[in-house]
């Protein structure tokens, strides 16, 4: 009898590891949809191709296989492009969807999307929250109720605290999901220690996840830009196609590294005063470097033209993709740090009048 209950174990389990699939299976159905559907993932925080094909009477079918679960994106062109997010591992997955109303997309198959629906679902009120005091803010605004602004902001902080709180909880019950480290991933940290303890909020069983070696691999970048330190070297072709090294510009003075973009409103609007800045110090031992984070050349070379910028310009044309953007860990444009002749880092984003007083400090 025994024997026998050993054989049947053996077939259960030979049974299982049979049905256990080794690849994924994507169906799709768009309502009142036909044209070509794309599947994405993103690199070095671009979107990228994968896999194409066509939608034939609302349906479309992609098959292949992933190493673990992992976020990606569909796109649909027609007369528009359409995007949807979801989470793809190796099962058979079933899209259903009216991309006129995305509240009717339903997502099934994928154990890992169903977690991310649910937090979805938790996070649901403090989204309608956050509309109706964006709205109440805008009221506010128009008619210069400064003292309602003020409560109205309070309780955007207080619903922003709220929902952060939510999900770092939903993270740390979930901290074995890979759910758990997409949602890490994606919290706007510019702090080494505040972002060890989100990752130490991982079981270690994600250690070797892709997103958490980049949260890792951020902290440390952070530590590495904090005042105090040397800045982080790096070389990038100048608007001629020369390559352009930082540290050349060492042990000549005061050096203002400005990253910025042609396609940026702030950053155009800054521009002006490190003109007025450079223009009052340059012969005073004051230099500036700008990279840019854009990805077409011409647009570039205008906006340097177009903003009398007169010094050192170099791109390696790539965008968020740039290198320097881990290197320095750079969240947004305009971003900028300022040197030391030594190449130690002094200040960091000094906008406004505040760069030419730190100018006049140092240089006066």
């Amino acid at each position: 009898m025994k024997k026998h209950t050993h054989i049947y174990v053996i077939l259960i389990a030979l049974f299982l590891s049979c049905s256990q699939t080794e690849s994924y299976k994507i169906t799709g159905q768009l309502k009142n949809q036909n044209g070509k559907v794309y599947l994405l993932r993103q690199v070095d925080l671009e979107p990228v191709k994968i896999d194409s094909t066509e939608i034939v009477g609302g349906e479309f079918t992609f098959e292949g296989s992933v190493t673990g679960p992992e976020q990606y994106f569909l796109l649909i062109e027609n007369d528009k492009k359409h995007y949807l997010r979801l989470i793809i591992e190796n099962a058979n997955i079933h899209i259903s969807a009216d991309l006129n109303d995305r509240s009717s997309t339903v997502i099934t198959g994928s154990a890992s999307q169903d977690l991310m629906d649910s937090y979805y679902n938790i996070m649901s009120p403090f989204d309608e929250k956050a509309q109706k005091i964006n709205q109440s803010l805008r009221e506010a605004k128009q008619v210069n109720d400064s003292v309602k602004t003020e409560e109205i902001l309070a309780e955007q902080n207080k619903n922003r605290d709220n929902e952060t709180a939510q999900t770092m909880k939903f993270i740390k019950d979930n901290n074995k999901s890979f759910v758990a480290a997409l949602l890490a991933s994606k919290q706007q940290i510019n702090d080494a220690d505040k972002l060890d303890e989100l990752v130490a909020l991982l079981d270690v069983s994600l250690m070797d996840n892709n997103l958490v070696i980049e949260m890792k691999e951020k902290a440390d970048a952070l530590r590495k830009v904090v005042i105090g330190q040397i800045a982080p070297d790096f070389t990038i072709n100048d608007v001629d196609g020369n390559p352009f090294t930082l540290s050349s510009l060492m042990g000549k003075g005061i050096v203002l590294v400005d990253f910025w973009a042609s396609w940026c409103g702030p950053c155009r609007g800054e521009n002006p005063n490190i003109v007025a800045a450079y223009n009052k110090y340059h012969n005073k031992g004051f230099e500036v470097l700008g990279v840019s984070y854009d990805t077409s050349k011409e647009k570039w070379m205008k906006a340097i033209a177009d903003d009398k910028l007169p010094w050192k310009q170099v791109s390696d044309l790539k965008g968020w993709a740039c290198l320097t953007q881990k290197l320095y860990c750079i969240p947004s444009v305009p971003s900028s740090v300022l040197l030391d002749k030594e190449g130690k880092i002094i200040a960091k984003n000094l906008r406004g009048i505040a760069l030419e007083e730190k100018l006049a400090e140092l240089l006066d």
